[in-house]
C-alpha cells in the first residue's frame, strides 16, 4: 500500500491513495511505479460512473418547455379554412370509410386538441382525413387552432 499525506474537507489528514506495484526496469523501461489491475479497474468504474452521473444531471436539469400559447385570432382563420367543413356543422357525419359523427371540438381543452393534432401528424392516432390535414400543419398552426377551439 502507498499512503500519501493530504487533507479532507473535514480537516482530517492522511488519505490512502491506491495499491501500486513496482515494475522492474525490464518491464517498464524506466523502473516506473505502475498501478495494479485492481486500481485500473476502479479508475474505469469511477470514470464511467462520473460520465453517467453527469449525463443524468444534464438531462434532469433541462426543464421541459412550457406549452406554447396559441393565438386564437390567427387560429380562427386557419380553423375556418381547414376544420370547420367537418367540425363546424352540428350533426355532421362522414361517409368514408364508415359512417360516424364528427366530434365537436369547440370548447375542448386547448392542450388536448394540440396533443391530438400532433398525434395525428405523427401517426400515433389514425384517421385518413385527419392524418392528411394534420400533416400539413406547422407547430404554430396547431397551437393557434387549438387556442381558437379551446376558447369557444
Amino acid at each position: 500500500m502507498l499512503y500519501c499525506a493530504g487533507f479532507f474537507p473535514s480537516g482530517k489528514r492522511v488519505a490512502q491513495l491506491a495499491d501500486v506495484t513496482f515494475a522492474s526496469r525490464a518491464e517498464s523501461g524506466r523502473g516506473a511505479v505502475l498501478p495494479s489491475n485492481n486500481v485500473l479497474e476502479k479508475m474505469k468504474n469511477i470514470a464511467l460512473f462520473s460520465l453517467l452521473f453527469s449525463v443524468s444531471l444534464v438531462a434532469t436539469a433541462q426543464a421541459p418547455a412550457a406549452p406554447a400559447k396559441g393565438d386564437a385570432a390567427a387560429g380562427k382563420g386557419k380553423a375556418v379554412a381547414i376544420c370547420s367543413g367537418c367540425h363546424g356543422m352540428p350533426g355532421t357525419k362522414t361517409a368514408y370509410p364508415a359512417v360516424y359523427y364528427v366530434p365537436k371540438i369547440g370548447g375542448q381543452n386547448a392542450e388536448y386538441l394540440a396533443s391530438a393534432l400532433r398525434s395525428y401528424r405523427a401517426g400515433d392516432r389514425y384517421n385518413a382525413t385527419m392524418k392528411g390535414l394534420a400533416s400539413a400543419l406547422s407547430e404554430k398552426d396547431i397551437v393557434d387552432i387549438a387556442a381558437y377551439y379551446g376558447q369557444k
